[in-house]
């Protein structure tokens, strides 16, 4: 992801990253009915308290982790209504103005490669989407293997 399509290899970028590919989870958990649903949640909680201790190792106050989580969580969300939003739409623009605003922000990339970028994010929600539910809430979660693009305008 770094190399191919250029998200920055840093901090943020990683952090970018990690907010695209767990929303991609998240969106198809909540795909599987309740108990689904109960599963997102319980990887958000999961994945923040992990952030909040990766917070402190790094030496970052007591007194500023909860206020940092706080904003890493709100900017999370509004990633995930970001994402979800486009890919239900099968709006291919869309889609690239989102990655283009998080995930390659401050790559200077061109539109092939912002093409590339969400046909890599459609393939990724096909290959969830395409996993049988109860293989999901039994944690096998499976991503498409490197490589693996697909068109942004099937996104739905």
């Amino acid at each position: 992801m770094f190399i191919e399509f250029g998200v920055p290899d840093t901090a943020d970028g990683r952090w970018e990253a990690i907010c695209l590919h767990t929303a991609l989870v998240v969106e198809r958990l909540r795909r599987a009915g309740p108990a689904g649903t109960a599963l997102a949640d319980t990887l958000y909680q999961v994945m923040f308290r992990d952030i909040d201790a990766n917070l402190r190792e790094l030496g970052v106050g007591d007194l500023a982790v909860p206020k940092r989580v706080r904003r890493m969580a709100r900017a999370f969300n509004g990633r995930l209504a970001a994402y979800a939003g486009a890919l239900e739409r099968g709006n291919a623009a869309a889609l690239g103005a989102v990655l283009d605003r998080n995930l390659l922000r401050d790559a200077a990339v061109g539109p092939a490669t912002l093409a590339a970028v969400a046909g890599y994010v459609v393939a990724q929600r096909r290959a969830l989407s395409a996993q049988p539910d109860q293989g999901l809430l039994n944690g096998e979660v499976a991503f498409a293997p490197d490589g693996a693009t697909g068109s942004a305008e099937a996104a739905a």
